[in-house]
């Protein structure tokens, strides 16, 4: 896509920008509202409660936000991946291994024989 093309498009001025435009807005069912809501209540509430709990200089507890007693990972997300999504990013994630592994080895050896 050229410049001008995408300075169009941003502008509004191409049929993709117009038909994008013209889509309604999205609006998220009741029950994810109210899951992202109770969801910022509780890492508000832990965040509120790490900061009275935690002297200064003295390093803050870490652990996964809780609702009730429910772990806020456990609300079940509207999102359901495609399968072939595993695929892809699992070869992504291989190439991306096996591309700084050199480096790594590198660095390790350089630390077992006492460089730094």
């Amino acid at each position: 896509m050229s410049q001008q093309a995408f300075d169009r498009f941003l502008r509004g001025e191409d049929r993709l920008a117009r038909l994008l435009c013209a889509l309604p807005a999205h609006t998220p069912s009741a029950e994810f509202e109210a899951a992202f809501a109770r969801a910022a209540r509780a890492a508000q509430a832990q965040r509120d409660a790490i900061r009275t709990e935690t002297a200064p200089g003295q390093a803050a507890a870490s652990g996964p936000a809780t609702l009730d007693g429910t772990r806020l990972d456990a609300i079940p997300s509207a999102f359901e991946p495609p399968a072939s999504l595993e695929t892809s990013f699992l070869k992504m994630a291989a190439s991306i291994e096996s591309a700084q592994a050199p480096r790594r080895d590198a660095i390790l050896n350089g630390i077992a024989h006492g460089d730094s």
